[in-house]
């Protein structure tokens, strides 16, 4: 037990050692240690109640550390995503953290592309012909994941032309695998509807 209470002690000093602090009752206190790629601080620790070893958020482990419970989510006052000052913490919902960054212009908030059928058919007809997918988004200034899906089929499903077709791979033992075909292939029948 005594272990476990100087484990805990050293973990929190480490943590703390970790930010910058300020005495300006303004200022952000900066997480020095590892951050994720949109800035959030990260730290491995071990759970209080679980056990278990992970990575969590840094300013989730200083509202931890500072109010003794750990809520669904927690939510930075000051829009700082390195930010660990207790008093720019506050605990909330998902759908207020969402909310939240939808007000603050942190999250995309305009209409998904929309496409004509005319625009489907044609996207659609150019792709299992072999036009890459890459080259459809530039054109039509979306990603290429959005021209993925609609040549698949997974959105505008009830939109005309020619999706891409599975095949099926033979694989060892499990010989009924179906996987996306590299060649987009597709019946010449599914072309002659799409012209």
């Amino acid at each position: 037990m005594a272990q476990q209470t100087r484990a805990r002690k050293r973990s929190r000093s480490h943590f703390w050692d970790n930010v910058i602090r300020t005495d300006d009752i303004f200022s952000c206190w900066i997480w020095t240690g590892p951050v994720t790629r949109d800035g959030y601080g990260m730290f491995w620790w071990r759970h209080p109640v679980i056990g278990d070893r992970h990575r969590e958020g840094a300013h989730r482990i200083a509202y931890y550390q500072t109010h003794g419970w750990l809520p669904a989510c927690v939510m930075h006052t000051c829009d700082e995503p390195s930010c660990v000052r207790p008093d720019h913490l506050r605990a909330g919902t998902h759908a207020e953290n969402m909310r939240d960054a939808m007000l603050k212009g942190r999250m995309s908030t305009g209409p998904r592309p929309r496409f004509t059928r005319e625009q489907v058919a044609e996207i659609r007809r150019r792709a299992v012909s072999g036009t890459p997918d890459r080259q459809l988004a530039d054109e039509y200034g979306v990603h290429f994941t959005t021209i993925a899906h609609l040549v698949l089929g997974t959105t505008y499903k009830d939109y005309p032309g020619p999706l891409r077709g599975l095949r099926l791979k033979l694989r060892g033992p499990r010989q009924n695998r179906a996987s996306l075909s590299g060649s987009r292939q597709v019946t010449d029948s599914a072309l002659a509807a799409a012209a």
